[in-house]
């Protein structure tokens, strides 16, 4: 029963926590800043797998 305890605690704990969380819409502001940083990301990807793509057509040649 004791070694239950801790583990019933927790559960508890994590079920109070998410209940009494809200969602509450973002704000313009927000939603713009958070379109910023997907689009960063999102080019920093692109820029990324392009340099992996070249990279490896190079690794490819000089092994010939």
């Amino acid at each position: 029963m004791n070694s239950r305890l801790p583990l019933l605690l927790l559960a508890i704990a994590a079920l109070l926590t998410g209940c009494a969380t809200t969602e509450e819409p973002l704000s313009q502001k927000e939603r713009e800043r958070l379109a910023r940083e997907q689009e960063k990301a999102d080019r920093k990807a692109a820029q990324e797998q392009a340099k992996m793509l070249r990279d490896s057509g190079t690794q490819r040649r000089t092994s010939r």
